[in-house]
């Protein structure tokens, strides 16, 4: 089966596997890595290029169960909504699917792991900032101080709505803050019907706050707390696979480009790996 390739977002991944495969459908439990922050990015040597080989592989293979080891301090929503319709594909084909949260787990990365048919969490993990917020800079006075004058020429009212060179107009923002509302409903659909819990319940607790994993149990958000292993075991009890046989193999990538190395040794990587790097569901402009 060939299976095209998609660009899911900026999500470090786990390629290689580091047991042999077996054949299609005969695969125990594998392990696979799902980090940083979730954006589209055309480079097919980036981490987001790499999840994107993983899970055609993980289409061909068809594994008994998938043990999602995640750690993600958002992204943005198309993207976001993008991994999650590619991992539930894989619950569809028979794959069983748990969610490890793991340091910190927010926003766009709390969505991809409704995909999940399971989810387990530390009880110290650091989850939620279930939201969406679309944010910029306006510096008009400081071009007025400078006497320097924006010229637009646009054919319709809104075409820049966002524009950094003036101030909002209280219709634009009237519109971009419905914008918000319809992309926050929609991640609180996702989660009531992915948890099956009311849309009004779910909404009490998706303000952006955040939450302990112990705290997500209690609001329904996940479905154990517990280790690595308690995922693994979960998974292999999902699958049907017997407890003398839960063995699961780690899935990496030794790809690695000098580009690579050198954007992981600038100090906004290592923000952007952890979980307060990128909060919200980020509405890009």
């Amino acid at each position: 089966m060939n299976i095209p390739k998609f660009n899911l977002g900026e999500v470090v991944s786990s390629v290689r596997s580091v047991l042999p495969f077996g054949k299609a459908g005969q695969e125990g439990i594998l392990v696979i890595h799902l980090g940083g922050v979730i954006g589209y990015d055309d480079d097919e040597d980036s981490d987001f290029g790499r999840l994107c080989e993983i899970l055609d592989e993980l289409f061909v293979r068809l594994p008994k169960a998938v043990v999602m080891r995640v750690n993600c301090p958002g992204g943005s929503i198309a993207a976001s909504q993008e991994i999650f319709a590619r991992i539930k594909s894989l619950r569809d084909q028979g794959v069983k699917i748990v969610a490890m949260m793991e340091d910190g787990v927010m926003s766009g990365g709390v969505y991809v792991c409704m995909a999940a048919d399971k989810i387990v969490a530390h009880p110290g993990t650091v989850t939620g900032s279930i939201g969406v917020i679309f944010r910029g800079y306006e510096y008009s006075e400081i071009l007025k101080f400078l006497k320097i004058r924006d010229i637009t020429i646009k054919s319709v009212p809104y075409k820049d709505i966002r524009s950094d060179k003036r101030r909002m107009s209280q219709k634009e923002r009237n519109l971009l803050q419905r914008l918000v509302l319809d992309a926050h409903d929609q991640f609180c659909q996702t989660i009531a019907t992915s948890r099956n819990i009311e849309i009004d319940t779910v909404k009490k607790f998706a303000d952006g706050r955040i939450f302990t994993g112990n705290q997500a149990k209690d609001y329904g958000l996940i479905d154990e707390v517990g280790s690595f292993y308690d995922a693994i075991h979960l998974a292999g009890e999902l699958a049907g696979i017997p407890e003398a046989e839960r063995t699961h193999s780690v899935l990496r990538h030794n790809k690695s480009t000098i580009f690579s190395k050198l954007r992981e040794a600038l100090p906004f990587s290592r923000l952007e790996s952890s979980f307060s790097g990128l909060p919200l569901w980020l509405m890009k402009r």
